[in-house]
C-alpha cells in the first residue's frame, strides 16, 4: 500500500476500494481487473485510487494481509491443540466477517497459495502446543492429524459458505470440533 494515513476518509477509501475489488473477483479473476473497473465500484476517481495504492495486485495484498493478520491474531492468544469448539467458532467467526473474500479464496481451490499460507499458520502452532502439552502421538502422525482434521474442516466450512451460511454458526462449531475431538481420541488411545 502507498499510504499509511489512518484518518476517517483515509480508512474509509481503502474500505471502499477493498470491498470494490472483492465485488469484482467474485465475477472474475484478479488478472482481469482493471484499476477503472475497480474505481467504479467503489464510487471514486483514479487518482483517489492512487493516492493510496499502486494498482490492483497492491489492493489484494492488502486484502489478503488484513485477512491473515486477523487470523492470525485470533489465534495467537488461544490454545488449539485440540480442535476443539471454541477454536472453530472463532475461525468461523473471522469467515464470517469475511465473507467475499472467503468466497475468492474458495473459487481458487485447489492450490491457493493464501490458503496454504494460513494452513501452515495453523499447522505449526498445533504441533508446537501439542508437542508442549503432550507426548502420546509422535511427530509425524501428528501432522496426518492436523492434516486429516484441517482438510475436513475446510470441506465443511467450505460448504458452509457455499450453501449461503444458513447453518448456525455454534451448530457448525460443535459438529467440527466434536468430530476433530473424535479423531484425537482414536488417535490418543
Amino acid at each position: 500500500m502507498k499510504t499509511t494515513k489512518t484518518d476517517h476518509r483515509s480508512r474509509y477509501t481503502q474500505m471502499t476500494v477493498r470491498e470494490g475489488l472483492l465485488k469484482l473477483l467474485l465475477l472474475k479473476p484478479l488478472n482481469k481487473i482493471g484499476v477503472a473497473e475497480v474505481c467504479a465500484v467503489a464510487g471514486i476517481n483514479r487518482g483517489t485510487f492512487y493516492n493510496h495504492f499502486y494498482d490492483v495486485f497492491d489492493v489484494y495484498e492488502s486484502i489478503e494481509s488484513g485477512f491473515y493478520e486477523a487470523v492470525k491474531d485470533k489465534l495467537e492468544g488461544m490454545k488449539i491443540y485440540e480442535f476443539d469448539k471454541l477454536f472453530y467458532k472463532e475461525i468461523l467467526l473471522v469467515i464470517y466477517k469475511n465473507t467475499d473474500l472467503v468466497r475468492v479464496i474458495l473459487k481458487s481451490l485447489p492450490g491457493n497459495e493464501f490458503l496454504k499460507r494460513i494452513i501452515v499458520f495453523v499447522k505449526d502452532k498445533f504441533v508446537k502446543e501439542w508437542s508442549e502439552n503432550r507426548k502420546d502421538i509422535p511427530l509425524p502422525m501428528l501432522e496426518q492429524v492436523f492434516s486429516y482434521s484441517a482438510n475436513g474442516a475446510i470441506g465443511l466450512i467450505s460448504d458452509w459458505v457455499i450453501s449461503g451460511m444458513t447453518r448456525p454458526l455454534d451448530e457448525l462449531s460443535d459438529l467440527i470440533g466434536k468430530l476433530n475431538g473424535a479423531v484425537l481420541a482414536v488417535m490418543t488411545r
